[in-house]
């Protein structure tokens, strides 16, 4: 069954966390939640996703060396795509939230500041500079 369903073209804004605009309040004692985003953690990072792809030995041994290099390659270049989607997701996320709450009048202490950080996004070697969120442990 779906988690939400509308009626007569309603529409929904789901937040399955990390970050929420209301967190919940006056929980029972010793009543710990979870967001269900912690039920699908963020990828590996790219260096360990080539590790792990070159210790399966998929490859075999008789391929070509340019061409086990040029697959190595790919592999890293799509880890550290997904990596950095992720991290900006994640930033966006936090700026969302940050935006309900302070349309609301509510704190935002407890999120994650954004920070600047150098990224090489597009896998050529080339140093960007854009703003990412320090890593709130997810």
């Amino acid at each position: 069954p779906p988690a939400i369903s509308s009626y007569m073209g309603g529409t929904v804004r789901a937040n399955f966390g990390p970050h929420f605009v209301h967190p919940p309040k006056g929980l029972p004692t010793g009543l710990k939640l979870r967001p269900m985003s912690e039920m699908c953690p963020g990828p590996m990072d790219p260096s360990k996703v080539l590790e792990a792809f070159k210790k399966e030995k998929l490859l075999g041994k008789k391929i070509d060396e340019a061409i086990a290099n040029a697959i190595h390659d790919a592999v890293l270049t799509e880890a550290t795509m997904r990596n950095d989607a992720f991290r900006k997701h994640m930033m966006n996320h936090v700026e969302i939230v940050r935006a309900g709450r302070k349309e609301r009048g509510l704190g935002t202490a407890d999120l994650p500041e954004p920070v600047l950080e150098q990224v090489d996004s597009s896998g050529s070697g080339d140093i960007d500079v854009q703003d990412t969120v320090m890593e709130s442990g997810v």
